[in-house]
């Protein structure tokens, strides 16, 4: 359980610095970097002011059942005038042992300043899923909210590696 938590920290800071995702264990606690031909799907949501709504980040085609690793990163652009609550990520998949599977990732973040994100302490915004054939996986944000004008704005950023069978 250690190795994985130092795994997906490692993870975690690899995708937010945009650096060679680590993707996967050894078996013996050491991380085997991949390539970023790995990564399968990425998507952005800039200037919102207001929950995303679901959205596609990768249809999983017939072959690739498995493990993925997706992270959702949000950072706030601007401050709202009296209070703003940045939202934290949501990822919507079909789990490929039951029917189907959310998760969360990050935490929702009251600090209304600019540059404020959904990563904090041991909150991490990287999620590992075991994911079924012939299926999606969607991501969205929640609990956004915002009080006075200008309103809280901020980006969401989502990406997905494919790790294996």
């Amino acid at each position: 359980m250690k190795t994985l938590a130092i795994l997906i920290i490692a993870l975690s800071s690899a995708l937010a610095h945009a650096q060679t995702p680590i993707i996967g264990g050894g078996g013996t606690g050491t991380a085997i970097v991949g390539p970023p031909s790995n990564q399968v799907g990425s998507d952005q949501a800039l200037a919102q002011t207001a929950n995303v709504s679901s959205r596609l980040l990768y249809a999983v085609p017939a072959g690739k059942a498995g493990w993925y690793v997706v992270a959702i990163y949000t950072v706030v652009t601007v401050a709202a005038q009296t209070s703003g609550t940045l939202p934290n990520g949501i990822i919507a998949w079909t789990d490929g042992d039951t029917v189907s599977a959310n998760g969360s990732l990050g935490q929702t973040s009251t600090t209304n300043l600019v540059g404020a994100t959904n990563v904090s302490g041991n909150i991490q915004n990287v999620k590992y899923i075991h994911v079924a054939a012939n299926s999606n996986i969607n991501w969205s944000t929640a609990s956004y909210a915002s009080s006075g004008s200008p309103s809280l704005a901020y980006n969401a950023y989502a990406k997905l590696y494919y790790v294996g069978p």
